[in-house]
């Protein structure tokens, strides 16, 4: 922002229109004009780019050029008009970040279809506005699955519901932290406000980023055509075109991602970011100088006398940094006293685990305060659509609040009751939500490309034993264990509310479902006879 960033008393300062939300802005864009310039205005779909690429057997959708002129980075020497169109200005910048682009666009436009069979008399905007909360609410699903994958064994169960992480940094068990809320949860507000990301995420989160210095080009037998360098691949959307979709994906697919230490690889701390030289490291630590963020030591002193579940221990001396003799003496040369050493620094430094995680334990509480409430805090939110008609209404009685809650939540012909919704069966898998999302990712590259078979976590290579190669995958199942304690879940939050609700409820839910099975039981099916044997033709 104008007239910032002139002293420490007076911390540069962005102007940041991307939202906060977890809602695929960077598909749909942070503003109207955006938004609106990526729509085709037809059946509620996203204007595509329709090309066969090299291996392919028929034309698949590609984002379009910016013909249309929306925000987006570039290099010098580039035009923004040869670049794609995406709801993010970053679109362009690797190869991997246009093959999940392409795969969001695809997706929008096949629930689409969907959706549009399903509701014929839908107008183009009602189409859009529906896949684009249910987009949102696969996004949030897909990251609750991607945290999920850095969990061990060690975690508390119950595992499936994805807040075990947030009931050990609360210190509350699963009846206290679940997905059986309403809106406005209070956990996850700040003075009655939606939490949003927080300045120190916004710098220790950084340098989790899931860069590769490179990655193979590989053909539809998963042969290796060549190692593909990741930084020539930015601003270079003929090239992404010329290769494909699959091939770029393949190649993703078998490749090791960096763990959450990537972002001080040495070649990502002093190599070309948009074609210029870039050390993320000293940017995060200026960064974070400006914006008057407390040190390591600072910050986590303040942490433990909220006296946590998961503690920190404070680094007092040197050695306390790390195991490692050469980074203790770096540290010595780079700075007066621990207490000086700066956030992004120890947290990078860090070497103990979060319990049952495979990260850091102190960027993971930092990420934690704002990711927890990003993901629950949104009146969109899955969790909050899911119980809608259980702790806000009830299924005899369900007035959804958005158009993700009315596909949720489909009515149903009960007489009696003409306002009796419960769980659509299709809308249900569609969204895996029996596996919490666990599948999606799969899904969706299988199902928006020619790659019919994938490992059964995309987000580590494949292994025979651990990480096997899958050509189908059926939606995930929930054990009769996980059934009972949802039951519990959702019956202990209608006793909060009183023991009439709770009684009412499982009363009244009973009767109609009797009252439907008897309805429908009724009903006389009509006759099938069996058609008559046709003469058999002889070979």
């Amino acid at each position: 922002m104008s007239g910032t960033g002139m002293s420490r008393s007076n911390p540069r300062e962005n102007i940041n229109m991307a939202t906060t939300w977890l809602d695929i802005s960077s598909l749909y864009g942070s503003s109207t004009e955006v938004a609106h310039g990526l729509r085709s205005k037809v059946d509620g779909k996203l204007l595509t780019l329709e090309v066969q690429s090299p291996g392919t057997r028929a034309k698949a959708s590609y984002l379009p050029f910016n013909t249309m002129g929306v925000p987006t980075n570039t290099r010098p020497g580039v035009d923004p008009e040869d670049l794609f169109a995406g709801g993010d200005p970053r679109t362009n910048e690797d190869w991997l970040l246009l093959g999940i682009h392409t795969l969001l666009l695809r997706e929008h436009n096949r629930l689409c279809d969907i959706l549009r069979k399903q509701k014929p008399t839908w107008d183009n905007e009602q189409l859009y506005q529906t896949v684009r909360l249910v987009m949102s609410a696969k996004h949030a699903l897909i990251a609750n699955a991607y945290q999920m994958a850095y969990w061990t064994e060690d975690m508390p169960w119950p595992r499936d519901d994805g807040f075990p992480l947030y009931r050990q940094m609360f210190g509350e068990n699963a009846l206290e932290i679940n997905p059986a809320n309403t809106y406005p949860w209070p956990l996850v507000t700040k003075n009655g406000k939606p939490m949003t990301v927080s300045a120190e995420m916004a710098f220790v989160y950084r340098f989790h980023e899931f860069t590769i210095p490179s990655f193979p080009i590989k053909d539809q037998n998963n042969e290796t055509l060549w190692e593909q360098n990741l930084f020539d691949t930015s601003f270079n959307s003929t090239g992404f075109l010329d290769v494909g979709l699959e091939r770029i994906l393949a190649g993703a697919l078998s490749s090791d991602i960096p763990n959450f230490k990537s972002g001080v690889e040495s070649f990502r701390s002093a190599g070309l970011y948009r074609g210029r030289p870039f050390d993320i490291v000293v940017s995060s630590i200026v960064h974070e100088r400006e914006q008057g963020l407390p040190t390591f030591n600072q910050y986590f002193r303040t942490y433990n006398a909220q006296d946590p579940e998961v503690f920190i221990p404070i680094r007092d001396t040197w050695d306390k940094f790390s195991t490692d003799p050469e980074v203790v003496q770096n540290l010595k040369k780079l700075y007066k006293h621990p207490d000086d050493v700066d956030l992004v620094v120890g947290c990078q430094l860090d070497e103990e685990y979060f319990p049952g995680t495979t990260v850091p334990k102190s960027a993971l509480i930092i990420s934690l305060f704002s990711l927890f409430g990003m993901g629950n805090s949104d009146r969109f939110s899955i969790s909050f659509a899911m119980t809608r008609c259980l702790l806000v209404d009830r299924p005899w009685d369900c007035h959804p609040s958005n158009a993700l809650e009315d596909l949720i939540w489909e009515r149903k012909d009960v007489p009696g009751f003409p306002n009796f919704r419960f769980y659509s069966d299709f809308w249900v898998k569609e969204l895996d939500l029996p596996a919490h999302g666990a599948n999606l990712l799969w899904r969706m590259i299988t199902e928006n490309s020619e790659i019919n078979c994938v490992q059964r976590s995309p987000l580590f290579p494949p292994y025979n034993d651990t990480n096997p190669i899958l050509c189908s995958r059926e939606a995930g199942t929930v054990s009769s264990l996980a059934i009972l304690f949802n039951f519990f879940q959702i019956a202990l939050s209608l006793l909060k509310r009183g023991p009439y609700s709770f009684i009412a409820t499982v009363i009244i839910t009973v009767g109609s479902g009797i009252l439907a099975i008897m309805h429908y039981g009724g009903r006389k099916s009509p006759v099938r006879r069996k058609a008559r044997p046709e003469a058999l033709s002889c070979p």
